[in-house]
């Protein structure tokens, strides 16, 4: 989540940018309503899907906060790689796992979309490596549709600490500002009044461009110079406000498109910006703390969760009221075991094996993450 994604956690809780964490969690928390609604036909948060775009680029802040001393000094590619996977691919994993249990059902149901044998297991292979498959389907990840944006998340980090994190401010501004040419492109060739999301195999150049765009504008904002966020329960309010209108208004024809450029380009980097330089107040913070650690949980894993639950409720006759509170109550709830109860036991098990494994190769070959 970003993303995406959303952002990874890095560095010492010391440094966290708690308004950042607290943003990152109602935009997930609102693309979990997005695809609820979509499901039972109700449209909750219709803006949702531009949450990943402030991911993008909120992963892009964060990630070159932590990691451009340390890449420009002592620590190198192959390190910062297998920190990475250690942080984004364990829930991958689960949500892939839910996912491919969602397409055998479907199969077994002969259901739309259903995948044939072939099909599924090239399907698999490819989604449990992060690749997205490229055959005719809605979505490059059939297991789990969110996580195309979590495969150019792992490209971007890739990019990034191969060569992006030494590159000179003016050139990451052109790759901005040509990615940023492809997304206002997209919708004039597919003419269309939303964004282009690049979530399907013919449109991945779209989706390309739009973490080509958020990630480098987040390296932007983390070169601009370093000030003391001042705790503000009135700025708190507002960026959270901001955000949730973004996201929740409905609207068609060329104000939605003007919205969702808005926000991809000028919006989400603003939220950003001005969420660095603010911070919530004491008595926020836990809450704050809570909703950064569990967007991610959230995002990879609750597609599966409320496709599965609302299949079940609306076979069941259940009305829509009953089935968007009973998928958000269980998508919630069970990203929250993932994360207190797999997710941060298996991400410091695997630290400590790959770092004890780095400390055990010749000091030529290896640095100790400061």
């Amino acid at each position: 989540m970003t993303a995406l994604t959303p952002a990874a956690r890095t560095g010492a809780d010391h440094d966290r940018k708690l308004l950042l964490d607290l943003l990152r969690g109602l935009a997930a928390i609102a693309v979990i309503a997005l695809h609820v609604g979509d499901i039972v036909f109700v449209p909750l948060m219709p803006g949702g899907y531009l949450a990943v775009d402030f991911f993008f680029v909120l992963s892009g802040y964060v990630i070159a906060t932590a990691y451009d001393r340390r890449l420009s000094t002592t620590m190198r590619f192959g390190p910062f790689v297998g920190m990475r996977l250690i942080r984004l691919y364990p829930l991958f994993l689960v949500g892939a796992g839910l996912g491919l249990v969602k397409v055998l059902a479907q199969s077994h149901l002969h259901a739309r979309f259903a995948l044939d044998g072939g099909q599924l297991v090239l399907a698999t292979v490819s989604n449990l490596l992060m690749l997205p498959y490229l055959l005719p389907y809605p979505s490059v990840f059939p297991l789990n549709a969110p996580a195309w944006s979590l495969s150019f998340e792992l490209f971007v980090n890739l990019l990034y600490g191969w060569i992006l994190f030494r590159a000179r401010t003016l050139w990451i501004v052109a790759l901005a500002v040509a990615a940023a040419v492809v997304i206002v492109a997209g919708p004039m060739l597919y003419g269309t009044d939303r964004l282009i999301a690049g979530s399907t195999a013919d449109r991945l150049p779209f989706g390309l461009a739009r973490v080509l765009y958020g990630f480098p504008i987040g390296m932007l904002l983390a070169r601009l110079p370093a000030i003391t966020a001042r705790p503000s329960a009135k700025a708190s309010m507002v960026l959270a406000a901001v955000l949730l209108l973004c996201l929740a208004l409905p609207l068609t024809g060329a104000a939605s498109l003007a919205r969702d450029l808005a926000f991809v380009l000028v919006g989400g980097p603003l939220l950003v910006w001005a969420g660095s330089r603010f911070e919530v107040p004491p008595r926020w913070r836990r809450v704050a703390a809570f909703l950064g650690d569990l967007s991610y949980p959230l995002y990879i894993l609750h597609y599966p969760i409320v496709l599965s639950v609302a299949f079940i409720g609306l076979r069941q006759g259940f009305a829509p009221a009953t089935i968007i509170v009973a998928s958000l109550a269980i998508a919630i709830a069970a990203s929250i075991v993932a994360m207190r109860y797999y997710d941060g036991p298996v991400r410091v098990w695997l630290s400590r094996r790959y770092h004890r494994r780095e400390s055990a190769m010749p000091l030529s070959a290896t640095v100790i993450p400061s």
